[in-house]
């Protein structure tokens, strides 16, 4: 059953991975799912090769809408997700999302980080997506929203 209203989160801080934090927005809203891009270090944050983008919503905000959430993007390799979960705002984020049953998104080499738990606790692997760093990305990308859009958990 669909969340009313129901939210996907792609996180984005400094030196996230421009390039594969856009192909998720721009995927999953041609998919038609309610995407927000959420300011982890602020509203405007520079990606690894300078990209400035502007936030839909502030951490705090995202907090505040995460038992709508059905999915949370982490666009960053194994180094940024350990100094994002470093912050607690973010890991309470990510744990209130997947309590309330939301896919977590992560890159490859992220998540064998977080399978020696040395991100944030262990997720449920059922939970886990785990995408391709490089070329893959966009037709990946595409994939998984149209399984969320026709699995209707988004």
């Amino acid at each position: 059953m669909p969340k009313v209203q129901s939210y996907v989160f792609v996180l984005w801080g400094e030196r996230c991975e421009e390039m594969t934090a856009v192909t998720w927005v721009v995927e999953l809203r041609t998919a038609g799912l309610r995407v927000k891009l959420v300011g982890v270090t602020g509203m405007r944050a520079s990606g690894r090769y300078g990209l400035r983008l502007v936030a839909d919503l502030t951490l705090s905000q995202a907090q505040a809408l995460v038992t709508w959430a059905c999915c949370v993007v982490v666009p960053c390799n194994a180094t940024n997700l350990r100094r994002f979960c470093s912050d607690p705002r973010v890991t309470n984020l990510l744990q209130q999302a997947q309590a309330h049953g939301a896919r977590l998104v992560v890159e490859v080499t992220a998540a064998k980080l977080m399978n020696l738990g040395m991100a944030l606790p262990l997720p449920d692997p059922a939970q886990v997506i785990v995408y391709p760093a490089g070329e893959g990305l966009k037709s990946f990308a595409q994939e998984v929203a149209q399984r969320l859009v026709s699995a209707s958990e988004c």
